[in-house]
């Protein structure tokens, strides 16, 4: 995936889920780097790191740094979270920590399958990261079960998520939300 549809893939994501959180976001129509026929973590365990949610502004990475995009409110629902974007559209997303401040958002796609993105989440900020699979090491990356096509990372034979999604290089943020 080029730089440009790996940004655009973080946009879909993060603009839902940043439109949520979004980094990125995590979106959610995702089409991206990291996907699955099948959730890998299982929603119950989810994790609630910004509460009952609250109003946010969202931001994506451009060449000139953050730039604004628009509001998203963010709602509790169980254990998932709804990003609402300023034209009402609502995309659901679970978080799950793999670290002190870490989270996978992992979102249902409109393809049925799910997609993921890497949040790190503070008090007053979320910040989004879509990592790209071709900067991953591509033995380490089967050795986890990961199914490399083309430039997509394809999770349906990872048999420990939290093991892989600690092991991912970030990269750059791709977005952020901004808690008003």
């Amino acid at each position: 995936m080029s730089t440009s549809n790996r940004t655009d893939t973080a946009r879909q994501i993060f603009r839902p889920l940043v439109r949520l959180l979004a980094v990125a976001a995590m979106s959610i129509a995702l089409a991206g780097c990291f996907t699955s026929k099948r959730p890998l973590f299982d929603p119950a365990g989810a994790a609630t790191p910004l509460g009952e949610g609250g109003r946010f502004v969202s931001y994506n990475r451009t060449s000139k740094g953050f730039e604004r995009d628009e509001r998203i409110e963010v709602r509790l629902k169980g254990k998932s979270y709804d990003f609402i974007d300023e034209k009402g559209k609502a995309t659901p997303a679970t978080l799950h920590q793999i670290g002190k401040d870490l989270f996978v958002a992992q979102a249902p796609n409109d393809g049925g399958s799910y997609d993921y993105v890497i949040v790190r989440v503070s008090a007053s900020e979320v910040i989004g990261y879509a990592p790209s699979c071709v900067k991953q090491s591509a033995k380490k990356m089967r050795a986890l079960g990961v199914e490399i096509h083309d430039q997509e990372c394809r999770l349906d034979k990872v048999a420990h998520p939290k093991t892989l999604f600690s092991s991912v290089r970030l990269g750059e943020p791709t977005s952020k939300l901004v808690r008003e």
